[in-house]
């Protein structure tokens, strides 16, 4: 009888097994989440997990690599230090697709996040502490007590203090629509246009040799931010207010 059974991606040990005939490798594992399975290091890689309830379930270390996770449930889910992206393939799609999931409380502290797609999704009181989110897009994203202080944002503050350099003297006018909801406004174009051409460029979904794309972490990290999002509701403009006042007191 042959068994679907899913594994450790490091050792191939057999975490949970399905005997029935019927049951496809996803049943098999919502039939392990129910059973609160401890699925730490799991291999789900390449797999389309879309709409799939994952609530609650550890998948700390997990391989989601390739992995297709629209609408998925992983509310209250474990995902710490689990491997999202594939560094040398990530242009390619070997990145996890989470556009509209419900992560709402998920753990996902210290996950490589580079280039995800979050579009849509709900990241409400996720916890985001020692992840690597550079590229990671954040467009009509839920961030409602979302806490993206303590994870690593290294490389997309240096790729926003280069595009702050290109903007000239209109920096405060940028600062000015964070503050007042208006960052996504047409009016402001004229102010900076260059900052709203690569933000307009990213939102059109131009890839390819244009002056956009050499700003992919900046350009991604604003997208997150929408009119009305001020530092009060939006945790990325917030943040991004505070880079803005370093690199202005240089």
């Amino acid at each position: 009888m042959t068994k679907t059974e899913l594994k450790n991606r490091f050792t191939g040990a057999v975490l949970f097994s399905s005997v029935n005939p019927d049951d496809t490798v996803n049943t098999t594992i919502q039939k392990a989440v129910e059973q609160a399975t401890d699925l730490s290091f799991v291999n789900f890689s390449n797999l389309n997990l879309s709409e799939t309830n994952l609530s609650e379930a550890n998948l700390n270390g997990a391989d989601l690599l390739r992995t297709n996770l629209s609408n998925a449930n992983l509310s209250g889910a474990m995902l710490s230090c689990a491997n999202l992206t594939d560094p040398e393939t990530y242009k390619k799609n070997g990145k996890a697709n989470f556009i509209y999931a419900n992560l709402s409380g998920a753990n996902l502290s210290g996950a490589n996040l580079r280039n995800v797609d979050f579009h849509g999704a709900n990241l409400s009181e996720a916890n985001f502490n020692g992840a690597n989110l550079s590229g990671a897009l954040f467009s009509n994203a839920i961030l409602k007590d979302t806490d993206l202080s303590s994870a690593n944002l290294s490389e997309i503050k240096e790729d926003v203090f280069r595009l702050l350099s290109l903007t000239g003297n209109k920096i405060e006018c940028v600062k000015t629509a964070l503050l007042t909801g208006n960052f996504d406004e047409p009016s402001y174009i004229g102010n900076y246009s260059f900052l709203m051409d690569v933000i307009t460029g990213a939102r059109q979904d131009k890839h390819q040799n244009t002056p956009a794309n050499i700003f992919n972490a900046a350009q991604c990290w604003l997208m997150g931010i929408n009119k009305g999002d001020t530092p009060e509701n939006n945790q990325i403009a917030k943040i991004t207010i505070r880079w803005i006042d370093e690199y202005l007191s240089r």
